[in-house]
């Protein structure tokens, strides 16, 4: 009686001792906040503004990247390459058959003493079909057939949020060179009223109503202006230098529509609920899709300490003659079980790293989630702030022209001093300048909040695998 328990209750044992971790588990009851800390008032669903963002020139320049950006194309090779290796390890759950066929001349001789016969030469040729298979009773390669399948579809998701990326770049380069473009032709416009400005008290100099520092002062101002004109350009030079790189283009035949006025302002996106992001979010699901390919891994690695088995069947010939092969036959077929009784800890140390590798990439994972909920708060928190910042510029703006005018009207009447005039000046030429970067500062953080809710800017539909 006691026999009939001794083999049940050691598989029972080697089962418990191949039992490993759920960090799935782990993973799907991590706890994300009801709701995000900053919610504004007026918004539109994400996929509206996300993909509208920009105009129609960016929509553009979007698809011109997608199909010439080097980095996409080197992410898009690298998933061929984890489709092509979880395709090979599929072939683990299907039958194998082999085939060999092979030939020989020689000569050969037999018997011993006085009855030795020699063969002279003769040619000789032997086939043989060998079919097998494993039973994979304990799921390992079906795990290996999974974590390649999860491997897979992580890389597909790191090519979508390598175009989310870089789509965000884009978007961000081509709002500031529209914005450096409007800059240029702002402080052009600026060196044109300071110098008309110069050419009035040079008059006035010349007519005894205004000293020779005055019109030193607003001379300084122009040059002033020349030089922000200069910087302006140079920026300008870069950020073009910058996008040609996201469209793989060297620069030299880089064509961009002339556009100088930024578009139309979109209302912030929706950032609706964090626990959305573990599915709209491409770098959040590939690193819950490493961490099933790991968990996977670990299974497989688990399995490998059970016993394997299979059976096979072999199918042979040998003849003289090729066309004979296969005419007269003889065959075998067997089950085979192995279990490796001492490996020195080969197979113990594999599912040790398997486990710790599993840990890490659920470490991953929930990091992953808390930076991501933390970064569309905080753009969202950013982007509500610059809106109000620009209300405020614009009021602001208003009053420095009041107080413009009001300055030189007083010193036309001798009742300010022409300090007070170049301070307005400055004051109002500063915020105008001030105004297009907050502008474009704008448009940014409605990219980045798009980047951070996994929404590529400018994508009217998502980009398929390997395009």
């Amino acid at each position: 009686m006691y026999r009939q328990l001794i083999a049940p209750l050691g598989i029972l044992l080697l089962l418990t001792a191949c039992s490993h971790h759920d960090y799935i588990g782990d993973a799907e009851s991590l706890s994300v906040p009801e709701s995000f800390p900053v919610m504004t008032a007026v918004s539109e669903p994400a996929e509206l503004v996300c993909s509208t963002l920009g105009g129609d020139e960016f929509v553009a320049l979007r698809q011109r990247m997608g199909l010439d950006n080097l980095d996409l194309k080197v992410a898009v090779a690298r998933l061929e390459q984890a489709e092509a290796l979880a395709q090979n390890s599929r072939s683990g759950l299907l039958p194998r058959l082999d085939m060999t066929v092979q030939g020989s001349r020689g000569r050969s001789r037999f018997g011993s003493g006085t009855f030795l016969i020699d063969t002279g030469l003769a040619n000789q040729y032997q086939a043989s079909l060998v079919a097998s298979y494993e039973a994979d009773i304990w799921g390992r390669v079906r795990d290996e057939y999974r974590a390649g399948q999860f491997s897979a579809e992580a890389a597909e998701q790191g090519v979508r949020m390598l175009d989310v990326t870089l789509s965000a770049q884009l978007a961000d380069v081509w709002m500031a060179i529209i914005a450096q473009r409007q800059l240029a032709d702002l402080i052009e416009q600026q060196i044109v009223t300071a110098g008309r400005f110069r050419e009035l008290l040079i008059l006035r100099f010349q007519m005894g109503q205004a000293q020779a520092a005055d019109v030193a002062r607003q001379n300084q101002q122009v040059l002033a202006l020349e030089g922000q004109l200069e910087l302006t350009r140079g920026r300008l030079a870069m950020l073009l230098t910058d996008i040609a790189v996201l469209l793989g283009n060297n620069g030299a035949d880089l064509t961009l529509a002339d556009i100088r006025i930024l578009p139309e302002l979109p209302s912030l996106p929706n950032a609706e609920l964090p626990a959305s992001l573990i599915t709209d979010r491409p770098d959040l699901r590939a690193a819950f899709l490493e961490l099933a390919a790991a968990d996977a891994e670990l299974g497989a690695a688990t399995a490998s300490l059970l016993p394997s088995l299979g059976v096979s069947a072999n199918l042979n010939s040998v003849e003289n003659q090729v066309g004979n092969l296969f005419g007269d036959t003889f065959w075998q077929v067997g089950l085979k079980a192995s279990q490796a009784v001492f490996d020195f800890g080969q197979r113990r140390s594999r599912v040790a790293l398997a486990d710790a590798q599993a840990q890490q990439a659920y470490y991953e994972f929930a990091g992953s989630l808390v930076r991501a909920i933390n970064d569309v708060s905080k753009t969202m928190a950013m982007a509500e702030s610059q809106d109000t910042y620009v209300a405020r510029l614009e009021s602001q703006y208003l009053e420095s022209r009041k107080v413009l005018r009001l300055t030189r009207d007083g010193y036309r009447l001798g009742l300010q001093n022409f300090l007070d005039v170049l301070a307005a000046q400055q004051s109002q030429q500063s915020l105008e300048q001030q105004m297009v970067e907050a502008k474009r500062m704008q448009f940014s953080n409605r990219v980045q909040l798009c980047r951070s809710l996994g929404k590529a800017p400018g994508a009217i539909e998502q980009m398929e695998s390997g395009e």
